[in-house]
């Protein structure tokens, strides 16, 4: 089953919600080792502010900042 991805390649859609991808280059070590750096780092950008682009996992495409391109795909 192949599931639509946005065209920056960052998520998949998936039950009608964006879910961000993992780098396919990463071995089973390396993927858990940078999920746990990530998980120490998200922790930490919490309280602070942060100059990249917000996490949109778990939102509705038509309701995120992809819903031009998802429309797209719905036509």
């Amino acid at each position: 089953m192949r599931h639509p991805e946005t065209p920056d390649g960052r998520y998949f859609v998936a039950r009608d919600r964006l879910w961000r991808k993992t780098d396919p280059r990463l071995d089973e070590d390396e993927r858990r080792a940078r999920g746990r750096e990530l998980m120490r780092a998200r922790r930490a950008v919490r309280t602070a502010l942060g100059d990249g682009p917000p996490d949109e996992s778990g939102k509705h495409p038509r309701h995120s900042s992809y819903a031009e391109w998802w429309a797209s795909q719905e036509e």
